[in-house]
C-alpha cells in the first residue's frame, strides 16, 4: 500500500466518524443531510458493490433513512458501516496494473542489430530479452554487431537498455574495438562518451587504435589519439 494513500484514507475514516459521532452528541440538525451524501458517495463505488452484502444492505438502509431526514442514525454498528465503507473505497489494496504480456519477434535481437532494425531491436527490448546475450561461437552481442555494422541509432537504444559498453566477445574484442576496425567515427565517439577502454586489447593483442590504423581510417585514429588511445607498441613500451 502507498503511504499517501493509507494516510489519505485513515483521515476521511477519521473524519466521518467524527462528523457523525459529533451529529449524535449534539443533535445538529442537519445530520441527515451530511450523513445522506456521506451515504451515496461511498454506496456507489464499485468496490463496496463488491464487498460483503451485509455492509451494502447497511449502506443502502442509512442512505434511504437519510435522505427521509432521520437523524437517529448515529448507533455503534451504522457507523462502524460507514467507516468500513471509507475503508473499502479508499484502502482497498492497491494493485499494480496488469502488464501486457509482449513476446519476443522471431527475428534476433542479433540479426535485428546486423541488419539495422531499430523497431525489432525495440520489440525485443520489450519483452525481456537480455541485450548482452552473446551469439556464435565468437560470442558476439546485439552492440559488437550494431557497432560492426555501424547502426548508430542501435547503438545508442542498446546502450541506453544496458548494453556493456566494454563487454569483449571471446576473442576479446570490444565495440569499440569493431567500430575502430571499420571507421564508424560517430560510433567511437559516442561509445567514447559512455567510457569504453580506449586501450582494451583483444586477443589478437591490438588495440581499437591499431585497428584504425591498418584499416586506414585516419579521422577515428585521429580520434581515438584524442581521447588517449595508444597503440599495442606504444603501451608495451610504456610496461602496460
Amino acid at each position: 500500500m502507498v503511504p499517501d494513500r493509507a494516510q489519505s484514507c485513515r483521515q476521511a475514516a477519521h473524519v466521518v466518524f467524527f462528523r457523525l459521532s459529533f451529529l449524535q452528541v449534539h443533535h445538529v440538525n442537519d445530520g441527515g443531510q451530511f450523513l445522506w451524501l456521506v451515504c451515496f458517495r461511498f454506496s456507489h463505488q464499485p468496490l463496496v458493490f463488491k464487498a460483503e452484502g451485509i455492509l451494502r444492505q447497511q449502506l443502502k438502509r442509512l442512505e434511504n433513512c437519510a435522505y427521509r431526514g432521520d437523524c437517529r442514525l448515529t448507533m455503534k454498528s451504522q457507523l462502524i458501516a460507514i467507516v468500513a465503507a471509507v475503508l473499502v473505497v479508499g484502502c482497498g489494496e492497491s494493485q499494480p496494473p496488469e502488464l501486457p504480456t509482449v513476446k519476443a519477434p522471431d527475428t534476433s535481437i542479433h540479426d535485428a542489430a546486423v541488419d539495422g532494425h531499430i523497431e525489432i531491436v525495440k520489440q525485443h527490448i520489450a519483452a525481456g530479452t537480455d541485450v548482452n546475450a552473446k551469439f556464435s561461437k565468437q560470442g558476439w552481442t546485439p552492440l559488437n554487431m550494431g557497432a560492426w555494422f555501424g547502426h548508430k541509432e542501435i547503438v545508442e537504444l542498446l546502450l541506453a537498455n544496458g548494453a556493456g559498453v566494454n563487454i569483449k566477445n571471446n576473442e576479446g574484442k570490444t565495440p569499440l574495438y569493431f567500430a575502430a576496425q571499420m571507421g564508424h567515427k560517430e560510433i567511437v565517439e559516442l561509445l567514447i562518451a559512455k567510457g569504453a577502454n580506449l586501450n582494451a586489447k583483444a586477443e589478437n593483442g591490438f588495440t581499437p587504435l591499431d585497428r584504425a590504423f591498418q584499416n586506414k581510417h585516419p579521422e577515428t585514429a585521429d580520434l581515438l589519439r584524442k581521447h588517449g588511445g595508444k597503440t599495442a607498441a606504444e603501451l608495451k613500451a610504456e610496461g602496460k
